[in-house]
């Protein structure tokens, strides 16, 4: 009795039919949803100020319900709950229409856009469904945006999109979803040179990303942002096999923030693209078949040059600088097999650099890099530079 007066005392559920909605997905039910939103979170909550004694949540029940959308669910200034809005348990169908938002980078199923009420936004078991239209989340100069147990599919351009047109957003986090422009089955999915879309774009850093397959894409992930953390991660853009370099990208870092953490992710039949380091850490991953870390070099942007330092990572005067590469393994598929592939660095450009204690399947692509020597593999004579199976890289 007690559990269910808290309940009632600190949850706003709407009725399970939102008023004006079509739960079949025959009619647009965009501008129902928006209004019902702003019902349960009038901006009058922001006159409250503290007199209110507790966050009340307003959770928004879809009831497995499938809904077309001819323009985005927005989020914003406008909404204003004091606990948690939480939409749950219900399918949004993009309409062709959405892309009459398209200009204003506005073409996606749900936008969180420049909303700092309440304890954040949360997004559950929620179907993406883009039908090759627009993007599926956009989120900018928001906080505490939360995803999780959904799936977005055929999306034409961005699965999740941390954009920062408006400020800096931070704090978004998904957890255990499935994302995949291509749904159409293995052999139409197959070739990567009919695809478009990225599954996640971030901009804004502070985010999480964990528990998370992506599959049948052009691009896994594009991180613009530092102190964003991917753990756990199935990524398979290919979706069939391997795929030309140039071809494929599963994650590119331009990283001018740093402190970028990969862990204890698999990646299959792809590259891992990184050009930007400052503190970026990659670690106990899974290289399947022939996939492979390339290392690009990085020209820091203006304003760290500008405060360029001999002593701190953060505004280190040259390309390299605080990358950890560590407790990694590297197989081989039918043609190729995977290696770490580093640039020509020269030793002025680098400090703090740990590449060790990979394995490899192949071990004439061990890379060993020490202080004087640019570069050592299988080609050269590297016996005294590393155990068998092993590398190391120093500066």
């Amino acid at each position: 009795l007690l559990q269910l007066l808290l309940l009632s005392l600190f949850s706003k559920e709407g009725d399970a039919a939102i008023p004006g909605a079509d739960p079949t997905g025959k009619k647009d039910s965009s501008v129902a949803i928006n209004s019902y939103i702003r019902q349960l979170c009038p901006t009058s909550n922001l006159e409250l100020g503290t007199v209110i004694g507790a966050p009340v949540d307003a959770i928004v029940e879809l009831d497995g319900g499938l809904y077309l959308l001819e323009r985005p669910l927005v989020i914003n200034s406008s909404v204003a709950c004091t606990g948690f809005l939480r939409i749950k348990e219900g399918t949004f169908l993009a309409s062709p229409k959405l892309m009459n938002y398209a200009a204003q980078n506005m073409s996606f199923l749900v936008t969180v856009l420049d909303y700092w009420s309440g304890l954040g936004v949360s997004l559950e078991q929620i179907v993406f469904a883009n039908n090759f239209t627009g993007g599926g989340l956009r989120v900018d100069s928001s906080h505490h945006v939360h995803v999780s147990d959904s799936n977005f599919i055929n999306f034409a351009t961005i699965g999740i999109w941390g954009s920062k047109f408006l400020g800096m957003g931070h704090d978004l986090s998904v957890d255990r979803c499935r994302m995949t422009e291509c749904t159409a089955g293995m052999a139409p999915c197959a070739d990567i040179r009919g695809k478009t879309a990225t599954a996640i774009v971030m901009e804004f850093p502070d985010s999480h990303f964990r528990s998370t397959v992506i599959s049948c894409g052009r691009a896994g992930v594009v991180n613009k942002a530092g102190a964003n953390t991917f753990h756990q991660l199935h990524i398979w853009t290919s979706c069939t096999g391997p795929v030309a370099p140039s071809e494929n990208t599963t994650i590119a870092f331009d990283d001018q923030a740093g402190v970028t953490r990969i862990s204890d992710c698999y990646f299959d039949n792809s590259i891992l693209r990184i050009s930007g380091y400052r503190g970026t850490t990659i670690t106990n991953c899974y290289f399947n078949d022939g996939a492979s870390l390339e290392l690009a070099k990085h020209t820091p942007s203006a304003d760290i040059q500008a405060k360029s330092s001999e002593n701190s990572c953060m505004y280190w005067k040259g390309a390299i600088c605080g990358l950890i590469v560590n407790n990694n393994r590297f197989t081989c598929d039918t043609t190729s097999c995977g290696r770490i592939t580093p640039p020509n660095w020269g030793l002025d450009s680098a400090s703090q650099v740990y590449i060790e204690s990979n394995v490899y399947e192949n071990e004439d692509d061990i890379v060993c890099t020490v202080p004087g020597k640019r570069s050592c593999n299988g080609t050269e004579d590297c016996s005294s530079l590393f155990k068998t199976g092993t590398d190391c890289l120093k500066f």
